[in-house]
Parts: structure tokens; sequence; C-alpha cells
């Protein structure tokens, strides 16, 4: 029963390219999840995006999930992006509920409204993944277990990348 409704970004403050190994995890509720993790009832309102040159694991609720995570029912009305600030080779995940996602995932009654627009702009293009989806972006999870999630939002990826797909529910499932 946790609520965000400020807007959570990363601002890109490095002048050059040594910072791309670092990956941001940018969330309306939590940044980054790991060991067992519960996530119910949660909402975030507030935009949540980043335009670092690193990897972005951008999510409404949560940004990177890891471990054993359960989401349910909460909702995502902000929008979220992953903008990167230059023409480098990144990768970024960006989803209305969860950037990313591996471990073991449930996920059960969720909402993605129709407010919470979920986008990447990149400028690579380089052949690096990114991905956007209405309610994960990407998951490689080794188990994930998706029930009544909805997706109201518009699902835009602007990409020159060779392997940028998007989903009005997942982005990418793998694993």
């Amino acid at each position: 029963d946790c609520h965000n409704q400020a807007p959570v970004s990363c601002v890109n403050l490095e002048s050059t390219t040594a910072f791309l190994n670092v990956t941001t995890y940018i969330g309306g509720v939590a940044g980054a999840t790991g060991m067992v993790t519960k996530f119910e009832s949660c909402s975030n309102s507030g935009a949540i995006s980043s335009n670092r040159l690193s990897k972005n694991y951008v999510g409404g609720i949560v940004g990177y999930s890891n471990g054993t995570t359960t989401v349910s029912s909460s909702t995502n009305s902000g929008a979220v992006t992953a903008n990167p600030s230059k023409s480098v080779v990144t990768a970024d995940y960006v989803g209305g509920i969860v950037g990313y996602t591996t471990g073991t995932m449930t996920m059960t009654g969720n909402t993605n409204s129709a407010t919470g627009t979920v986008s990447i702009v990149a400028q690579s293009s380089d052949g690096y993944r990114s991905a956007a989806g209405g309610v994960i972006g990407f998951t490689d999870a080794a188990s994930h277990t998706l029930t009544g999630n909805i997706n109201r939002a518009n699902v835009l990826t602007d990409c020159p990348n060779k392997y940028t797909p998007a989903g009005g529910v997942v982005g990418v499932v793998r694993g």
C-alpha cells in the first residue's frame, strides 16, 4: 500500500561515455529489488524517467526486479521513459509496472492507465537490445506468471536499433 505522486528521474551528469557500464534503476516505488519482495496495492502517478548514457531499467512501480518478486493490484498512471541523451550503445528496458525482471516474477491484477505512456527514444543504431512494454519491458525470469494485468497506455519505441520490440503487455519474454 505504497504510493508515489512525485516525479522520479535520473539526469545524465556525465560528459563522457566513461559510465556506460553503470546500470541505472529507476522506479516509482522501488528502483531495484532483490531476495523476496512483495508489492501489493501500490500506485505511482509521477513521471518516471532516465536520460543517462548507461543502461536504463525504468518502471512505473519497480525499475529492476531480481529474486522472488510479487506485484499485485498495483497501478501506474505516470509516464515512464528512457531517453538516452547521446548517441551511444546502450540497453534500455521500460515498463508501465516493471522495467526489467529476472528471478521469479508473479504479477496479478496490475494496471497501467491511459495516461501512463511507456516510451524509449534512443539515438543509437547499434544492435543492443532495448524493449518497452505496457506492463513489463523485458522479462528474463526463470519463472514468470502474469494474470489479469491490463495496459491502457500507448507503448512507443523511437529507436534505430536492430532489436527494439514493443508490446502492449510485455516487450520481450525470455527465460
